[in-house]
């Protein structure tokens, strides 16, 4: 009986993301309905409430490693495979939509090339972003992680890098995991270091963006870019 009851609830979840996806789902539903595809069998609804419990909201319990959600009564190593895939998944159909962009022609396209680079990234990364003298995009280039509130920079590999994509200019942009989209006194110092650098080779460093919660800040567009030396 109570297996009947499972497979009509479960029929019913199926039928309301057909027709009208998940936009009126609460967190704990979202939860429930992805656990259906790693739990077949189970009611998936008590170990949905049980993971919003142990991390918070939706976004931590998919931010959380398997190692970590394996530790919720109720999940295994399917599941949580399962449940951290669908960050990696949208990531990566995030960044997908960024390479169909060809030319970065304002500070908007470039933070909006920027921002899904860092999307379900919980700790500091710099990308370098190289582009021709038409701005058309030439490559995209990790060039550091960190910890969660800090990265350095090697200004020797950015102008290697620049000098190798044959770029003549470049954007840096990197995250704030716990922080907010403005710079830092630290990067407008970096900034200025790898400005002069690249001016030591001829490249331009045309923007730094800055990335926090799903928000990006161009350091040009909010005229905080250092002027190049004379």
């Amino acid at each position: 009986m109570d297996e009947q009851l499972h497979q009509d609830h479960r029929a019913r979840m199926h039928q309301r993301v057909k027709n009208s996806g998940m936009d009126d789902f609460a967190d704990h539903e979202v939860l429930e309905y992805l656990l259906y595809f790693a739990i077949p069998r189970r009611d998936t609804n008590p170990i949905a409430h049980r993971l919003l419990k142990k991390f918070g909201s939706f976004a931590r319990v998919l931010e959380a490693s398997e190692e970590e959600l394996c530790q919720v009564e109720g999940i295994g190593p399917n599941s949580a495979r399962l449940l951290r895939a669908v960050l990696l998944v949208d990531r990566h159909y995030q960044n997908s939509r960024r390479r169909k962009v060809r030319q970065l022609a304002s500070c908007s396209d470039v933070v909006d090339y920027c921002v899904p680079l860092f999307h379900g990234v919980n700790h500091e990364v710099v990308y370098m972003i190289g582009v021709d003298d038409g701005l058309k995009v030439l490559q995209t280039v990790k060039l550091a992680e960190g910890v969660v509130n800090q990265v350095h920079i090697p200004i020797r590999k950015v102008v290697q890098a620049a000098l190798s994509m044959g770029a003549t200019g470049v954007i840096l942009t990197h995250n704030h995991p716990a922080g907010v989209a403005l710079p830092s006194h630290e990067d407008m110092l970096t900034t200025r270091s790898i400005l002069d650098a690249l001016k030591m080779v001829d490249v331009q460093l045309i923007d730094h963006v800055i990335v926090a919660d799903g928000e990006g800040t161009s350091m040009l567009d909010n005229h905080r870019m250092p002027q190049p030396p004379r």
